[in-house]
């Protein structure tokens, strides 16, 4: 069993055939002469701390007819959470940073999946991120660390910035009456 940040486990007991067992035992080593123990079907352990914890799962304790033992590892390890800001210039359709601010006790995130909500991702752990329309965006940052531990954090903003003007013509003199094709380079239009 791996917790990660949370010292207080709830083990799921998949033992065998329930009509022939009418108890249960379960014992835990958390330290040099100490030890968590309970009776309960499925019970709800609340360990020190980070670390592994070696325990062990009796049924019908003291039959000697119909008993069974099995062996059990928890690992508890430190939490981490996502969290991250964003930064960017609302006069520029330029690129957005991204900035992880996420926390853990260690060891520091493996890995980074940053969705951009625009069909694009990221692994880097601060992205700069260019959106080509504007709209309202929903950012999502998943951070994972050696142990499998996980954390995502979602943040929603506009990005509306104001546009580049830009405007070009076939032609700029002519005989009258003169025609002139205007084309709107203009970015970001949605």
């Amino acid at each position: 069993v791996q917790e990660c940040g949370d010292s207080t486990v709830t083990i799921n007991n998949q033992s065998g055939d329930v009509n022939f067992i009418d108890d249960y035992y379960w014992g835990f080593e958390v330290g040099p002469n100490d030890s968590l123990t309970s009776n309960q079907t499925n019970p709800t352990i609340d360990f020190p701390g980070v670390g592994t914890y070696t325990g062990i799962l009796v049924v019908n304790p003291g039959n000697e007819t119909c008993t069974d033992t099995a062996f059990i590892q928890i690992d508890i390890f430190p939490g981490i959470e996502a969290d991250f800001s964003h930064d960017w210039d609302t006069c520029s359709p330029g690129p957005i940073s991204f900035t992880d601010m996420s926390t853990i006790d260690t060891p520091i995130p493996e890995s980074y999946t940053w969705a951009f909500a625009d069909g694009t991702i990221s692994n880097d752990q601060n992205p700069v991120h260019q959106y080509q329309n504007p709209g309202i965006y929903v950012t999502t940052l998943q951070v994972e660390d050696i142990n499998g531990c996980t954390d995502q954090e979602s943040t929603t903003f506009e990005w509306f910035p104001a546009p580049n003007l830009s405007i070009d013509s076939d032609t700029t003199n002519g005989c009258e009456p003169l025609t002139v094709n205007f084309t709107n380079n203009s970015a970001p239009f949605d």
